[in-house]
């Protein structure tokens, strides 16, 4: 069973991914929260799923529209690939577990015997 989350908190988002992402400095950040990206993203890496297909919710003001395009997710996951911001994600979560890891049965080489 996969320990990866396929949707996260917005405390949790709030205090494990919103430090290493980049976001605007100032004005407009999205028109909804990035948390709610973030999950669509992680949606769509847990069923391989086409953008299009996302099941996006509906919009609050106006239910025959979707809260965010899945052009926009896109977007904001493109950006997050190319300016490092996944991989700041990945160092601060193995800084957050170090203590817990055992490095002594890591296999690097793909083989199953300790070496």
């Amino acid at each position: 069973m996969s320990t990866i989350p396929t949707s996260i908190t917005k405390e949790q988002f709030e205090q494990h991914i919103r430090p290493f992402i980049t976001t605007a400095r100032r004005g407009y950040e999205c028109q909804i929260d990035l948390y709610k990206v973030f999950n669509y993203i992680l949606y769509r890496y847990h069923t391989g799923c086409q953008w299009q297909s996302l099941p996006i919710q509906p919009d609050a003001q106006d239910p025959s529209r979707r809260e965010i395009s899945p052009d926009a997710v896109a977007y904001h996951h493109r950006k997050w690939s190319r300016d490092g911001s996944y991989e700041r994600i990945w160092q601060g979560s193995i800084r957050t577990i170090i203590d817990d890891l055992d490095l002594s049965v890591l296999n690097q080489d793909g083989s199953h015997a300790i070496a």
